[in-house]
């Protein structure tokens, strides 16, 4: 068996092995975009898929944050890599997991 190990992208977090389950606790916008941004950023730049669900942030302002790309209205985002979208838009009223 290979041991594989990941950039997190976050400074002085160390290298993981893929399949790590991750939890961030964070106080504040700041400190939770120091840890997405990076987190996402190096996802982007190895060719990962990334899917980003939040609600206390505009998903626009995360995209523009994590690749610098601009984008309208802050309106969920995606590339042929990266989406970023409102966590409450992917669930059906009933609590289970849109298929769309």
């Amino acid at each position: 068996m290979t041991d594989v190990t990941v950039s997190m992208g976050i400074p002085g977090v160390g290298e993981i092995r893929p399949g790590t389950h991750i939890c961030a606790l964070y106080s504040g916008p700041a400190e939770r975009d120091s840890l997405l941004f990076p987190f996402l950023r190096e996802g982007i730049r190895k060719g990962d898929t990334c899917l980003c669900l939040i609600d206390d942030a505009e998903p626009g302002s995360v995209r523009d944050g994590s690749s610098g790309s601009r984008t309208a209205g802050g309106r969920g985002t995606s590339s042929s890599s990266t989406s970023t979208e409102r966590l409450r838009s992917t669930f059906n009223p009933g609590g289970s997991r849109s298929s769309t």
